[in-house]
């Protein structure tokens, strides 16, 4: 692995006060040089996305590296994409790995994008209005591949792991925007959230949240203070809440079973998708023949 394409390179956590705030930080200090990680916290998270690229733009490094405060990253797995990244075309403006989600129990993108950062006053100019978009990185990313850019996303690469270790809080929140954020997913995610919330606080938590996400009829904004937390407070009266992670602090959990983990599930999923494109072209061939 060259030096180069790390040390030209801007990291920001992205952070609103995640539990693993430190952690992440710890993680990328296994990769990268400390000086270049910054933490930039606002809310909603349009104007952190704002500041995390405008602040890329300000160190005048060639990549900015943006990681939710949520995700620990694998060194291993993040040293790949850095490989990936060197030999795309400038056209390609983000590029980003996926990572094994707790609550989706499956390899998915989340919290990790490489921006090539002298294409990022045309990615700031394109985030929208807040409460236009439950997704405003997304959003944005689309707005510059309709313009002509382009984005890679490695579906065979796990760089990291997505929502352990968090504060039941941020649990709830996050079930409550799951409702609709992830609405198309909730009926077909149910049932494995209800069993393991039979050894796993975190998933019973996470089922208020969607509870109280269904059940809402007001404006959904990708901001935790705008969560009512009646449900929460409600059922949670004698939960107390995990302790902070302290700088240099070990995890809890096995940070290693859980990629091994992660692994398996791509590789079934690779297999599902094998399976299915044989199914496809067997169709195909039927019809060709009629």
């Amino acid at each position: 692995m060259k030096k180069d394409i790390i040390d030209d390179c801007s990291v920001v956590i992205r952070s609103v006060g995640e539990r693993t705030e430190e952690a992440c930080k710890d993680k990328l200090k296994e990769v990268f040089p400390e000086e270049n990680i910054t933490v930039i916290s606002d809310r909603p998270f349009s104007a952190t996305l704002r500041k995390s690229l405008e602040h890329g733009l300000d160190k005048g490094l060639p990549w900015t590296f943006c990681v939710d405060a949520d995700v620990l990253i694998d060194r291993i797995g993040v040293q790949e994409l850095f490989n990936r990244a060197r030999v795309e075309r400038d056209h390609v403006f983000e590029m980003h790995g996926f990572v094994f989600d707790k609550f989706f129990n499956e390899v998915r993108p989340a919290g990790n994008h490489l921006y090539r950062t002298s294409h990022i006053p045309r990615a700031i100019q394109a985030i929208p209005q807040e409460g236009d978009s439950l997704r405003p990185e997304t959003t944005m990313i689309k707005a510059l591949v309709s313009k002509g850019l382009s984005n890679r996303y490695f579906e065979d690469l796990i760089v990291g792991i997505h929502d352990f270790e968090q504060y039941y809080l941020d649990i709830y929140c996050k079930g409550y925007l799951h409702a609709h954020k992830h609405a198309t997913h909730v009926s077909r995610l149910l049932p494995f959230w209800k069993n393991q919330a039979e050894t796993d606080v975190d998933f019973q938590v996470l089922l208020w949240g969607v509870a109280a996400g269904v059940a809402s009829t007001g404006s959904i904004f990708v901001d935790k203070n705008k969560v009512p937390l009646d449900i929460f407070h409600l059922y949670g009266k004698n939960l107390s809440e995990k302790e902070q992670i302290r700088p240099g602090q070990p995890l809890t959990l096995d940070m290693s079973s859980v990629l091994n983990a992660g692994e398996t599930n791509l590789r079934a999923n690779k297999t599902k998708m094998v399976g299915l494109r044989r199914l496809l072209r067997g169709v195909v061939r039927y019809f060709v023949r009629l």
